[in-house]
């Protein structure tokens, strides 16, 4: 009797206490599943517009194509090998879009449209939506108003054209978050596990882009001042610099030895006849802001803070550091870190256009917007206080200002300067140009003509430089018909064709292409000044490719 009465009296506290309980588990769930639902969207969303560009405008943007057929090499060539990828380009974007060229049997778009790399860029959106979001979370914004932040920055022109259009920028900007999301967490709780993640997502960054470097740096010189400001001890900090560091350095020190091993020169990828800074040097890329800019340190400086006007709100989050470093001790490491992460790619670029080694692309200060997003929120967690109307004002103002970037952001890539290689895409889906039209301005339909015109002549063995010639090789039916870049013969057969290729496909030798390898090796076939090539076949097309016979009294 006195047992049920003691089971009787515990039902109703029992339920009293695990309504909380419950509660907090139902909330715990949804702060697990928030992340991973937006992640699901920002996929979709890329995604769709993936399709769009690639199928309906049929808009491929060179760079990202060759991330493509940089991994379709590797299948392509008569001997497998992941060198065939190349070693200027970082390899992660190729490598990541490998297992997916392999189905271009069942799928050719994938290799003929490039869609692989949408998928790559579609998949990358999703993870920096989910690690902005979840330091969004462990910076304090309430669950409503991060899910309106995530859905801003999703929403951005310049992040969805980035994230759909299968170029690095959207893998960049994901592997940065990651980084910035372990460093965050270990400011916050001193696990040294959150450390690791940091570095190891820097190793990552550094496989897609070589910004990997200068972030790594500042952001880890931000890291250094924060953890001094905890109190923590000098050989802590070194110790936590190492182990934060360590992935980046070594997988910079593998890239060079894979670059002096292979190619002969452990900075190939710096300096070979294909690299940026061989790119630029032959003027293709120089207009009136490039060369004014060169060798100029103030005119630099002019023209990367006039690139913040791309997203407006990161100059706001920028002033409202010092506001969160003087009233928040508790959020002053949050501060240094978002503010490194946002100077990074500008200040680099601040060096190379004073070095005339940037074409002054507006993708390249894309960072702005999300860690822009990241100091407004970090401010509002210090100012946002007081009665629930008040906070919630706040925030509601906060939101508008970031839609207000995203407008400017949409105005701006629209203008000549602020919209330095991204205008002419963008306009093709503002507008929604024809199909047709797109695709006739779309090198990759010169490509298919140069490669029809091969498969209509299966005697011929034509030798052309991947550089230039890459739109080609998607469409050869037969790789035994071609001798691209990364075959292990190319050097060979190029200094000695004779009886061993019957054609070289040759690109007009004006701007960049006096890089292609044919050029650069005899000066002059373009023109018809080597005597031992007959011209055969002269395309149309702005690429200006011919098609030139190896005679008997060649090499």
């Amino acid at each position: 009797m006195t047992s049920l009465s003691q089971t009787t009296s515990l039902g109703p506290n029992h339920e009293r206490h695990s309504m909380p309980l419950m509660q907090e588990r139902q909330t715990r769930s949804l702060e697990m599943l928030e992340p991973f639902i937006l992640s699901f969207l920002a996929f979709l969303m890329a995604l769709s517009g993936g399709v769009y560009l690639a199928f309906v405008l049929h808009v491929i943007n060179s760079d990202a194509l060759t991330r493509v057929l940089n991994a379709y090499y590797t299948i392509f060539s008569p001997k497998f090998h992941l060198a065939a990828m190349g070693f200027v380009w970082n390899p992660l974007p190729s490598i990541v879009e490998l297992p997916i060229v392999l189905f271009h049997h069942w799928f050719p778009a994938l290799i003929t449209d490039g869609f692989a790399a949408n998928l790559m860029s579609s998949v990358s959106s999703a993870f920096g939506m989910y690690f902005l979001n979840r330091i969004l979370f462990y910076v304090g914004i309430p669950r409503f108003w991060r899910i309106v932040y995530s859905l801003i920055y999703a929403l951005n022109p310049l992040i969805w054209l980035y994230s759909s259009n299968g170029m690095s920028e959207a893998m960049m900007i994901a592997t940065m978050l990651g980084a910035l999301h372990g460093a965050v967490r270990y400011l916050d709780d001193g696990r040294h596990s959150h450390l690791i993640s940091a570095g190891l997502w820097l190793a990552a960054c550094f496989g897609a882009r070589y910004e990997a470097v200068p972030f790594g740096a500042l952001v880890g010189l931000a890291l250094l001042l924060a953890l001094y400001l905890k109190g923590y001890s000098a050989s802590r900090i070194q110790a936590d610099l190492i182990v934060a560091g360590l992935p980046l350095i070594f997988a910079g020190l593998v890239w060079v030895f894979l670059n002096w091993t292979i190619m002969g020169n452990p900075l190939y990828f710096m300096n070979s006849a294909y690299s940026n800074a061989s790119q630029i040097g032959t003027g293709s890329y120089n207009d009136k802001l490039i060369l004014r800019d060169a060798h100029h340190l103030f005119y630099s400086l002019q023209t990367v803070a006039h690139f913040s006007f791309l997203f407006p709100p990161a100059i706001v989050g920028l002033a409202g550091a010092l506001l969160v470093f003087a009233f928040s001790k508790k959020r002053r490491g949050q501060a240094l870190l978002f503010v490194a992460a946002l100077l990074t790619i500008p200040l680099f670029q601040v060096v190379m256009i004073y070095k005339h080694a940037s074409a002054i692309w507006s993708r390249f200060f894309i960072t702005y917007i999300p860690f822009g997003i990241l100091l407004v929120a970090l401010l509002m967690v210090v100012i946002a206080k007081g009665p629930w109307l008040v906070r919630h004002f706040l925030l509601l103002v906060s939101a508008a200002v970031l839609l207000g970037g995203n407008y400017v952001t949409f105005h701006e890539i629209q203008t000549p300067i602020m919209g330095k290689g991204v205008t002419k895409n963008f306009a093709h889906v503002v507008e929604g140009l024809p199909a047709s039209q797109a695709a006739q301005n779309n090198g990759m339909t010169q490509g298919k003509i140069v490669a029809n015109y091969i498969n209509e002549h299966p005697h011929l063995v034509v030798l052309l430089d991947t550089f230039d010639s890459f739109s080609v090789v998607p469409f050869i039916k037969d790789p035994k018909q071609v001798v691209i870049t990364s075959d292990l013969n190319f050097q060979s057969l190029l200094l000695n064709p004779r009886g061993r290729v019957s054609d070289f496909l040759v690109p007009n030798p004006g701007g960049v292409g006096a890089l292609d390898a044919i050029n650069r090796t005899y000066p002059g076939l373009w023109q018809g000044k080597v005597a031992w090539a007959k011209e055969t076949k002269q395309f149309s097309g702005n690429l200006g490719y011919k098609l030139f016979s190896i005679g008997s009294s060649a090499p």
